[in-house]
């Protein structure tokens, strides 16, 4: 503790930011962040990345020997674009704070940058969530809502939701089950994907680790076996309905991402006049959807 405050004293010197990134950082990293098991953690070297998706080939045909294979083509269908934003904080750390020994405002004022950065990535990537079934607020490639029973393709419209939007329980979970494995390709092929992922807010916690996690039929005396799938549960207090849920398959099988121009980096700047140093922290990175496929989700609607 007396070393850390004898180098707040060189705030104003050369050897400010180390000090300052690592207090800030610190308290960056601590805090957790789920969402590596949700979004696919992408970088970029561009302002704007571009996403089109395609139609696959269809199934193969029964052909005769020396006949020529039926030629079919892949064909570009729905395209996705994600502007690279640029999010950012600024302190100002005055000589009086350090000549007054405000070591502990000083520590917090910084730490913050870190919280207040983590809080903002967190917020906007659960936004995705948060806006899955309005077509405004967080469209698929196809342009409707990323959670939806309207999803356009070659062989129909497909949805990825229940038929009527129900509460967290075993009975939902199942048919968000059946609603996951049935979910085709563009040209009606299976994808053969699994959910491994159950996403809800705090207040469905327990309710779905005991649906998950149980060896037999949850909430009865019965001893059916469980057979709902064997999920990692995560729970969010950035979802903001606390009733919706969503099942995942792994990041690679969806089109949920997070891009990233720039990590959070950090900047000091010394107002000699005022006698102010500014500490500023700056990222840039895109959060979006584009394939609704993989992903299955309920607003909880139900009474």
């Amino acid at each position: 503790m007396i070393q850390l405050e004898n180098n707040f004293k060189d705030l104003f010197n050369s050897t400010a930011l180390p000090l300052l990134d690592k207090l800030m950082m610190d308290e960056y990293e601590q805090i957790e962040d789920p969402r590596s098991m949700l979004f696919n953690m992408e970088s970029a070297d561009r302002e704007i990345v571009q996403n089109s998706s395609l139609a696959s080939l269809g199934r193969f045909q029964n052909v005769q020997a020396a006949e020529v294979a039926p030629l079919d083509e892949i064909s570009q269908s729905y395209n996705k674009t994600y502007r690279l934003l640029k999010y950012a904080k600024m302190i100002a750390i005055s000589k009086e704070m350090v000549r007054d020994e405000k070591w502990g405002l000083i520590k917090k004022s910084v730490a913050s940058i870190g919280r207040a950065a983590r809080e903002t990535q967190l917020v906007n990537a659960f936004n995705v969530f948060n806006g899955a079934f309005s077509s405004s607020l967080t469209p698929a490639f196809d342009g409707v809502a990323l959670i939806s029973a309207s999803h356009p393709s070659l062989v129909g419209n497909q949805t990825n939701t229940l038929a009527a939007q129900s509460d967290l329980s075993d009975t939902s979970i199942k048919e968000a089950e059946r609603v996951f494995r049935k979910v085709q390709d563009e040209r009606g092929k299976r994808l053969n994907i699994m959910p491994k992922v159950l996403l809800v807010s705090p207040d469905n916690m327990h309710l779905a680790r005991e649906l998950t996690m149980s060896p037999f039929l949850p909430g009865t005396a019965n001893n059916n076996i469980n057979s709902i799938g064997k999920f990692s549960v995560i729970d969010s207090p950035y979802l903001t309905d606390l009733d919706a849920w969503f099942l995942l398959a792994s990041p690679k099988d969806h089109g949920l991402r997070v891009i990233t121009r720039q990590g959070l980096e950090t900047e000091s700047d010394m107002d000699k006049k005022a006698g102010v140093l500014y500490y500023v922290a700056d990222y840039r990175e895109a959060v979006g959807a584009d394939q609704w496929r993989g992903i299955v989700g309920s607003d909880g609607s139900a009474s």
